[in-house]
């Protein structure tokens, strides 16, 4: 899912605070006093010569393309003047509190954590929200903690959090350690704070160097199965790759913070699993799973939330850049921002041979399926700039598939049009190095800079594909690189079945052998431990599913245990052909041109 929370530009009063002393929000948090699972803060305000003051939480924030209302859970609100004496404070709601009188010194709250807090509707989605465990784990996204004055936002943040010795904060963001049971964080001004999430929970961390970027991973496991240094192997291949296709990684460091959660939590809770990114960190809510289960899961979300350090990072336009947290103004790029995240996070691992073409092209086959069920009539140009509506929200998860979808497309059509010369990638990076982290484009510009960069022609793919409704052409956009599509057609797979192979599941994580296999030197009996070292139980058994199919022409490795010895068994599985819909054939050419089409898009150099 996906975000960028970069430098605001914004009007700020003709008198600047600098006449009035404070020029910063300080903020203070004991998370070592938690009263029915909510936490104090306390904001020292920035000094202004108002008598009226508006303190403003977001309705929503950058990448989460919801309606969150974090001051849904913020309660007995109290402001003071720089004598102590309360002032007076009318909530409006959901989100902003009214503060009359002057001198305006403090403000005092409580926060109830958004993960355990029961709503009516419009759950906030745990990546995005807040988790207050004591002496546990703690979730802090500051947009559901702090808020800010109207016109001061652009202020310094220095928040003061207090913890149990036995817990550590990881996040991206500047921090002063000023003792083993005090933080110091600061952020240089609402954005970027909001931007840095931080989660403090038992000190479990990895730390990666590549190229010029550190990396942190900080793990919580509820049952404590999952540890940070069992991530690193999906993770750092994940980082490398990325950076053989930039060449280089554009941020100099990077956190990776995961919280892994029962797969049958909390009823308040959304059910919901995934991650939100951010520019230099990214926070993940998993399902506790086997081991291998959750890397091969952690590689497929990692891959592509890191991959937003390309879009929106250093590309995106202005509503994004100038983000209005109170009433937000989306771009009409949603698409771009997700669509080609997701796109690349596959080519990636295709160019870096973590995956297979075929691998690759079961990928588009299931986005197909997916984008078959958005509205026909909604462009998505349309459904990006509106999606905080009902409507439009309803269709969001479809940047996911037709957006990539989208992204393939254009890049095939690119690649065509200028004979191999451009990609769509070498158009994202002439337009980041163009704008960059500080610079937005114009929302109605973005097609006119995409088209002057390649090819005339490709303006009739962006008004017939992405602001148009007009289905994508598969077989003549893979044409180009010598790749046959059919609508409906056979794919090998290999299948246990065929070769003999019969299991049946004896509970949730037990599965049995049920039939003598001598080929395999398999007998009845033998418990099934792992396949391709993917531990068997009910949570696994659909990667387990895949994995076997996609095992085409590689051997598969069985584990069983047999009369308490393990035994390996490591040999190809037999092929049959099923009937498929959206079949990708890489066909047999010389034609020179093909080839090196097929090889840019391939390699995406």
């Amino acid at each position: 899912m996906s975000n960028v929370w970069l430098k605001v530009i914004l009007c700020f009063c003709c008198v600047s605070s600098t006449l009035y002393g404070q020029e910063k929000y300080i903020c203070s948090i004991n998370l070592n006093d938690v009263q029915d699972k909510k936490i104090t803060v306390t904001v020292l305000t920035p000094k202004t010569p108002k008598s009226k003051h508006v303190f403003q939480f977001p309705k929503t924030v950058p990448g989460t393309y919801a309606n969150l209302n974090y001051g849904r859970f913020i309660g007995n609100f109290k402001a003071f003047d720089e004598s102590n004496q309360p002032l007076s404070v009318i909530k409006k709601e959901p989100n902003t509190f009214i503060i009359s009188g002057k001198n305006l010194n403090k403000i005092t709250y409580q926060v109830s954590p958004s993960w355990d807090t029961p709503v009516d509707k419009d759950a906030i989605f745990e990546p995005a929200g807040t988790n207050f465990e004591k002496d546990k784990c703690f979730v802090l996204n500051h947009g559901g903690i702090l808020g800010y004055l109207e016109g001061y936002m652009m202020l310094p943040y220095e928040i003061s959090i207090t913890h149990p010795e036995s817990l550590f904060g990881a996040s991206a963001m500047e921090v002063q350690r000023t003792n083993p049971t005090t933080d110091v964080w600061k952020a240089p001004d609402y954005v970027r704070l909001v931007d840095n999430p931080i989660m403090y929970s038992p000190l479990d961390t990895a730390m990666l160097k590549v190229g010029k970027t550190d990396i942190l991973i900080s793990c919580y496991s509820t049952d404590k199965s999952i540890n940070a240094k069992d991530l690193v192997p999906s993770i750092e291949p994940t980082v490398k790759a990325l950076q053989s296709f930039l060449k280089v990684l554009p941020v100099n460091r990077y956190a990776f913070l995961f919280y892994f959660a029962p797969l049958f939590s909390n009823s308040t809770r959304t059910g919901a699993f995934g991650a939100l990114e951010h520019s230099y960190s990214s926070f993940y809510y998993l399902p506790v799973m086997p081991i291998s289960a959750v890397l091969k899961q952690v590689n497929d979300v990692a891959s592509h939330e890191f991959l937003h350090i390309i879009t929106p990072l250093n590309l995106h336009s202005r509503e994004i850049h100038e983000f209005n947290f109170a009433d937000p103004k989306m771009s009409q790029h949603l698409w771009l921002y997700e669509g080609s995240t997701e796109y690349y996070s596959h080519l990636i691992q295709l160019k870096a041979n973590m995956i297979t073409l075929d691998d690759f092209f079961r990928e588009m086959r299931t986005k197909i399926e997916a984008a078959s069920m958005m509205p026909k009539d909604m462009s998505m140009t349309k459904m990006s700039a509106n999606v905080l509506e009902d409507k439009y929200h309803k269709a969001y998860r479809h940047v996911y598939d037709k957006g990539a979808l989208l992204c393939l497309g254009l890049d095939l059509e690119i690649i065509r049009l200028t004979q191999g010369k451009m990609t769509l990638r070498k158009v994202i990076e002439q337009l980041s190095t163009k704008y960059g982290p500080e610079r937005p484009f114009e929302d109605d510009n973005l097609f006119k800079e995409i088209v002057a960069i390649t090819h005339p022609d490709v303006k009739k793919f962006i008004d017939k594909h992405i602001i148009g409704t007009e289905p994508l052409d598969f077989a003549g956009l893979f044409k180009t690189v010598g790749i046959r599509y059919e609508r409906v057609g056979k794919i090998k797979v290999a299948s246990l079945e065929a070769s003999g192979i019969e299991l049946g599941m004896l509970s949730s994580s037990k599965t049995q052998i049920t039939k003598d296999c001598p080929e395999y030197n398999l007998k009845y009996g033998d418990y099934v431990k792992s396949i391709n070292n993917i531990e068997i139980s009910i949570f696994t058994a659909m990667t387990i599913g895949e994995e076997i199919k996609s095992s085409v022409g590689k051997p598969i490795k069985i584990v069983v245990e047999r009369e308490g010895k393990t035994i390996e068994i490591e040999k190809p599985l037999k092929i049959i052909e099923e009937d498929a819909s959206h079949v990708f054939i890489l066909e047999d050419t010389q034609n020179p041109d093909i080839l090196q089409y097929r090889k840019t898009w391939m390699t995406n150099e």
